[in-house]
């Protein structure tokens, strides 16, 4: 009788698990995203190392996606994913502060292509009316 209350409620505690691991790992994949973006707009990050620290959460999305395919994610599984996560994080912290910088001119080659876009975007419209 104790054995078929306590089968569901070990069931139940394992698929929480599964589900809040699952859930923590996307939440620190998109902290990450977000950080690499960031370092992008600051320009901190050249393109080569946003590349890099981009395709690094790629294959991370992958494995996570790889590991739960079978409806399980194994102890090395999540492991592993952590393992890479963490060296992911130290990899874009270490390229946001190598003192290597995007172009002195991106800022300003950025702002140009803006007003470029808008005068393009007003002669559209003046000769559509």
């Amino acid at each position: 009788m104790k054995f078929k209350a306590v089968v569901p409620m070990i069931i139940l505690a394992l698929v929480t698990g599964m589900s809040a691991y699952a859930e923590n790992g996307a939440k620190r994949q998109r902290n990450q995203m977000r950080r690499v973006r960031q370092g992008v707009k600051s320009g901190e990050m050249t393109r080569g190392e946003t590349r890099r620290a981009l395709r690094q959460q790629r294959r991370i999305r992958e494995t996570r996606k790889e590991a739960a395919s079978d409806g399980t994610v194994t102890r090395q599984e999540r492991r592993k994913i952590n393992r890479m996560q963490n060296r992911a994080s130290k990899n874009i912290g270490v390229k946001k502060h190598n003192q290597k910088e995007r172009g002195e001119n991106w800022k300003s080659r950025r702002e140009e292509m803006k007003q470029k876009m808008q005068e393009r975007r007003e002669e559209r419209q003046n000769t559509a009316e």
